[in-house]
């Protein structure tokens, strides 16, 4: 799972633009992608050309046109983000999703694509009597992944000095 998330962030650092694009055509409920596609696009790619005209042609200034589409491209896949959140009710803060989008971009369209692709829109009940998501978990699938994360951590921190699990739990007890 690990080496194909990895995987579909590195592809994303070429068709990210083309990813976010359908993310945001899937929750604004548009079958064409294609106007958000090439803005984002146009904007992503602004930042070496840019940066290349300065270098190679001398021209004052473009390296700052070169920041402003990075950061227009940075500001319009954090939309995208902040517009998900809305629609599937995810809470969050509008400045984290800005300054993880800054770095991480790539990621973050991954996960977009994650969560659109796992039916997050069709979760969500779009009446104004909805419960959370939350409300229609039951205990044990809550108590069944409480306990996947447990087994999960508990071999952090072993290591060959320390006593097995069992004797630790018996010195407890």
């Amino acid at each position: 799972m690990a080496a194909r998330l990895m995987k579909e962030t590195l592809k994303n650092i070429f068709l990210g633009p083309y990813n976010c694009g359908k993310c945001l055509a899937r929750i604004s409920g548009s079958k064409h992608p294609y106007v958000w596609q090439i803005t984002l696009s146009i904007l992503l790619i602004g930042l070496p050309v840019f940066y290349a005209i300065e270098i190679q042609l001398g021209i004052p200034g473009s390296s700052s046109i070169a920041w402003t589409c990075y950061f227009g491209f940075i500001l319009y896949v954090t939309g995208a983000r902040v517009l998900l959140r809305l629609r599937c009710e995810i809470p969050g803060n509008l400045i984290a999703d800005f300054l993880i989008t800054l770095f991480l971009w790539p990621s973050i369209i991954v996960q977009m694509t994650e969560h659109l692709d796992a039916g997050a829109l069709n979760i969500v009940n779009k009446t104004g009597d909805h419960d959370s998501l939350d409300d229609r978990l039951d205990k044990a699938s809550i108590d069944s992944e409480m306990d996947n994360i447990a087994k999960l951590y508990a071999g952090f921190g072993t290591s060959s000095t320390q006593p097995p699990e069992n004797e630790i739990s018996k010195s407890l007890d």
